[in-house]
């Protein structure tokens, strides 16, 4: 018998075990794509939420001041009085008195930073509220907005305050 064909063992075959590196690469790219695009989000929210914050202690320094008249917060003196705000492109002032005085030393002025800006319809861009009521001094129907914007964005809020110096959005 001639026994031409040797029969060999078999050598199993010892599997391996992990990733190829193609799908390392692909996880890895995907990894990458998610990360790009979530810091691009993120990124677009510090602004927005800066602009928001802004805007929310524009109104209450607004607030503020109308109830420093109505509860007559006189700062040492005998009687309560007149107190606003005075608003620039890029800043506002709070002010005790009837008209804004530049000169007092009780101004307190708020910057607001670029590229945010206000842009007011109030009579010599300025809110005056009245001792006791809080009414806005001298009050004109159509000329009560304050309107802060980001250019960057293009985002704006406009503050309507009514007679009574209720915001009315």
């Amino acid at each position: 018998m001639d026994n031409t064909a040797q029969t060999y063992p078999r050598r199993r075959v010892k599997k391996t075990t992990g990733f190829t590196l193609v799908e390392l690469l692909l996880v890895m790219g995907i990894i990458g794509i998610l990360i790009t695009i979530s810091s691009l989000l993120l990124l677009n929210l510090i602004p927005k939420a800066s602009f928001t914050a802004q805007s929310e202690v524009l109104i209450s320094q607004i607030r503020q001041q109308q109830l420093k008249a109505m509860t007559g917060y006189n700062e040492g003196e005998e009687v309560g009085d007149y107190y606003g705000i005075f608003f620039q492109d890029h800043a506002y002032t709070t002010f005790k008195g009837e008209v804004y005085d530049p000169a007092s030393p009780l101004n307190y002025t708020v910057p607001v930073e670029e590229p945010e800006s206000i842009v007011t319809t109030l009579p010599n861009s300025q809110v005056v509220f009245e001792p006791g009521s809080g009414e806005i001094l001298n009050y004109t129907f159509g000329q009560s907005s304050i309107t802060l914007t980001n250019s960057n964005s293009a985002e704006s809020i406009t503050i309507n305050l009514n007679e009574y110096g209720v915001e009315t959005n």
